[in-house]
């Protein structure tokens, strides 16, 4: 293995050892600082739970693909050598065959393709046992009839870019309106086994009418620069995607990245490190599996942006985004998943017309820097989320950060929202408020241990559908009214040591005692609405709920 990249991932497993010292979350039970204490979180999304979905990395890297590679090494004495010259190409080679511009490998081994092919293909079509590496050596080929690399049939596929090496593939075929979107002819790169494409050189895949890089079994992008300019995905997978150390610039009409599983495979994403500019049409990453991320820089910018969205409240709390033919777009957010997404560390600058951050399940963010800008919510998971620490920048925004539970542990939080700040809500609690406006949901809290929080909101500046534990931190809410308040809390609302300001008072009503409306209203007051309105920012249903165990926690004593 590339010594660069054993050490990096000796540095994720030394990263994996201090979140396991440093959380406040260990053997399933919740410690509250500063507090009398204790609340059990068996069961619950924490910081091991977290950990867990991370730590599986180098195994992952190791079971998918053995030794990955050798950052694009390679043995020059024993390759065959493809010169490609205009419509055709020249090797004298037996496992090589050429027929005009469509030059087919059909044997294992090492291929350095040079040239200028205006009109052809790659193809390879070896035996499914075979293993065969592309060095791509200053190459440029054109493909007017389908892929510019085509790999039919192989065990696997590396393709090489050697150091300083600049290299360009282009597919400017028009395809018939019938031609299926997974179809093969559909990328510039089309593989029907698994890929790796790795060393320190550059790429530039420009698809006119499909997409960059599709994939239907595993892929792996390790070091490399690659420029991707797609009308529909940039890169396509079918099974899992490792990307180590890649500088990736994508222009697409479709996800900038798109892995859907449609037989076997996990759907996962996992990235270490990197640089990313992704300015997508679509969603800017998204994955039917799990999406794990350590490091890296990331600017996504999806659609027209969120400045493409008005987000307004109205007299009586209704947040209304004012987005044209929204049930017909397609989904634009910033990472998607719709299983887990774990992050840890890294530079994300997020601008999207849907949220900037979404799980179908669980979100737990470790650390990192976040400027994030959405025209609905800026973080929503469908059940939990969890943040140790970090920076977040949230200046537009419909909700800051969104789940069935929320919590956090520590960080740097500045929020502007036109609905609620932070939002603890489910499925049973938003239907059930349509009938009573101030029901509690066992499954729904919010906890914060520490940090400092800055929330102008529309809305609720904190609003939880159940209860509501301050252990730590520095809160300063302004609400602007509508109906609503800085501190909206259906269940229990306990203070155990916070320092929380609010511009309405709602922050001095008594703790630990269970509240019969919206804290800062008398029982019974809508602030407004007429009778039988639904309260500000129902917009997104979460779901999921139903496996979640009653497990709200509840001050002891109480």
């Amino acid at each position: 293995m590339d010594k660069k990249l054993k050490s990096a991932l000796s540095l994720v497993l030394v990263f994996m050892l201090s979140f396991v010292s440093g959380c406040n979350i260990s053997n399933g039970t919740t410690k509250q600082s500063g507090s009398n204490h204790s609340i059990s979180a068996s069961g619950n999304y924490n910081i091991d739970a977290v950990n867990t979905v991370l730590s599986s990395f180098s195994d992952k890297l190791e079971a998918s693909f053995g030794i990955i590679d050798d950052a694009g090494l390679y043995d020059e004495s024993n390759a065959v050598k493809i010169s490609l010259y205009k419509n055709t190409a020249i090797c004298s080679e037996e496992s090589v065959y050429i027929e005009g511009g469509t030059i087919t490998i059909s044997k294992s081994g090492t291929y350095i393709i040079s040239g200028i092919l205006d009109e052809g293909l790659i193809n390879v079509n070896a035996k499914a046992s075979d293993e065969i590496r592309l060095v791509l050596l200053n190459a440029d080929i054109t493909s007017h009839f389908g892929s510019a690399i085509k790999l039919k049939s192989a065990s696997q596929v590396t393709l090489t870019l050697p150091e300083g090496t600049k290299n360009q593939l282009s597919t400017k075929t028009q395809l018939e309106s019938d031609v299926p979107d997974d179809s093969s002819t559909h990328a510039c790169i089309s593989a029907s086994c698994d890929l790796i494409i790795n060393g320190f050189g550059e790429l530039s895949i420009i698809s006119d009418s499909g997409n960059g890089i599709k994939c239907d079994q595993k892929l792996c992008i390790s070091a490399g620069g690659l420029t991707l300019n797609s009308a529909k995905h940039g890169i396509r997978v079918q099974d899992e995607l490792y990307i180590v150390f890649v500088d990736l610039i994508i222009k697409s009409g479709g996800d900038g990245i798109h892995i859907e599983v449609k037989s076997s495979g996990s759907g996962e994403l996992l990235i270490l490190d990197g640089n990313f500019n992704i300015d997508s049409k679509g969603d800017g990453i998204s994955t039917s599996g799990c999406m794990r991320l350590y490091g890296g820089s990331y600017e996504i910018h999806t659609g027209e942006g969120s400045s493409s969205i008005t987000l307004r409240s109205d007299s009586q709390g209704w947040i209304n985004q004012q987005q044209p033919n929204k049930s017909d777009s397609p989904s634009q957010k910033g990472l998607k998943a719709e299983g887990e997404i774990a992050i840890s560390n890294g530079k994300f600058v997020i601008d999207t017309v849907d949220d900037c951050l979404h799980s179908g399940q669980n979100i737990g963010i470790l650390n990192g820097d976040f400027i994030l800008q959405s025209g609905d919510d800026a973080i929503h998971s469908d059940l939990n989320v969890l943040i140790e620490t970090g920076h977040f920048d949230i200046p537009y925004c419909c909700e800051g950060i969104e789940g069935i539970t929320v919590t956090i542990l520590g960080g740097d939080f500045s929020i502007t929202s036109s609905d609620d700040g932070i939002n603890a809500a489910d499925d049973s609690s938003i239907l059930n408020m349509r009938d009573d406006p101030f029901a509690v949901s066992e499954d729904c809290y919010i906890i914060i241990d520490g940090g400092s929080f800055i929330i102008t909101a529309d809305g609720d500046c904190i609003d939880s559908n159940g209860n509501l534990i301050i252990n730590g931190g520095t809160l300063e809410l302004t609400c602007n009214g509508n109906g609503n308040t800085a501190i909206d809390v259906s269940g229990v609302y306990t203070n155990n040591g916070g320092i929380v300001a609010t511009n309405d008072g709602s922050e001095k009503q008594n703790s630990g005692i269970m509240h019969p409306g919206r804290i800062g209203m008398p029982p019974g007051d809508m602030g407004g609405r007429p009778e039988g309105t639904p309260p500000a920012g129902i917009g997104n249903i979460p779901g999921g709920a139903g496996d979640l165990p009653k497990n709200t926690p509840v001050p002891s004593g109480q």
